[in-house]
């Protein structure tokens, strides 16, 4: 039985909270397995959705806490900000693009290109540079996971255009991430139920969460920790 000083110490308690797949695959195992160093009694139930249905399980209460990377608004949630990411061009180093300090849409055409799936909001931000630059890839695979889409770089079945986490998951694998101009941004941020106070559980995980975006240096931000 739970005692009134473990709840009070955090020691003990469960929280259930959705994630991008983009996060969810290094970065928020790694946020879990840190904050369960002293809190071992706290079970953590980790749900990967896209950011459509962490809105629509946030508002329900069925989340207490939700990452997101896309600006959909819902009436039923609460919105904080965490920071501005951008996406990054995914190469095999054997690419004759490799040793380019940019990678611009111009310079994709006509190449083997891993998507991710048309269900992903993120997929119209990445696609949009190319229409308007009328710009032809060879869309060879797509994938509802942008780790999977940099595993697929990795073998050398085309390129891509990722989120920076999940190509900083890669950073030991046989890729190159180069920056993408124009920029195509994502906006992280917590979502959570509105009009329902955070319990102390949730906020110090949602505080653990700023701290290791803070940590991450090799994270190319536009902005941290206040809405450009």
């Amino acid at each position: 039985p739970w005692c009134g000083t473990a709840i009070r110490d955090l020691k003990k308690g469960r929280l259930i909270i959705g994630v991008i797949p983009a996060l969810a695959s290094g970065f928020i195992q790694e946020v879990i397995t840190n904050f369960q160093v002293e809190r071992p009694d706290i079970t953590v139930s980790m749900h990967s959705r896209s950011s459509i249905k962490i809105h629509e399980q946030v508002a329900a209460s069925q989340f207490e806490l939700g990452i997101t990377a896309s600006p959909i608004e819902h009436s039923g949630v609460e919105t904080e900000f965490l920071c501005r990411v951008e996406a990054l061009c995914a190469l095999p180093p054997s690419h004759r693009l490799a040793n380019r300090l940019v990678i611009e849409p111009q310079d994709l055409e006509g190449e083997p290109f891993i998507s991710l799936s048309s269900l992903d909001h993120s997929r119209q931000r990445i696609d949009h540079p190319f229409e308007e630059a009328g710009v032809r890839r060879d869309l060879r695979i797509d994938t509802p996971m942008a780790v999977s889409a940099c595993a697929f770089v990795a073998k050398g079945a085309g390129v891509s255009i990722v989120d920076p986490s999940s190509a900083l998951e890669f950073k030991n694998a046989p890729i190159v991430a180069k920056p993408f101009r124009p920029t195509v941004a994502f906006d992280i941020a917590l979502r959570s139920p509105l009009n329902r106070r955070r319990s102390r559980l949730v906020r110090s995980f949602a505080a653990a969460i700023h701290d290791r975006i803070a940590a991450m240096p090799d994270l190319p931000l536009v902005a941290l920790g206040e809405r450009p």
